[in-house]
C-alpha cells in the first residue's frame, strides 16, 4: 500500500508540474494517468469492502440461524385455562 501511495503522490506531483508549465498536452496526459490510477484504486477498495460486507452478512445470517434453532429447542407447550 505504501507503493501505491508513493505512485499516486508522484502522479499528483506530475500533474501539478504540468499545470505550472501550462502545456495543455502535458496537463491532459498527467491528469489522465492520475485519473486512471485513482479509478483502479477505488475499484479495488470497493471490491474489498463488498467482499467484507458479504462475509459479514453471511456470518450474521449463520448466527441468526443458530440462535433460532436453540430457541426452538427450548419451546414448551402449555395449556391455559381461564377461571
Amino acid at each position: 500500500k505504501d507503493d501505491e501511495k508513493e505512485e499516486i503522490e508522484k502522479l499528483v506531483k506530475n500533474t501539478k508540474d504540468a499545470l505550472e508549465k501550462d502545456n495543455t498536452d502535458d496537463i491532459k496526459s498527467a491528469s489522465e494517468e492520475l485519473s486512471k490510477k485513482v479509478m483502479e484504486l477505488s475499484s479495488r477498495i470497493y471490491q474489498e469492502k463488498a467482499a467484507e460486507s458479504q462475509k459479514a452478512s453471511e456470518n450474521a445470517s449463520t448466527d441468526d440461524n443458530e440462535s433460532g434453532d436453540s430457541k426452538k429447542d427450548n419451546v414448551k407447550d402449555a395449556d391455559f385455562e381461564e377461571k
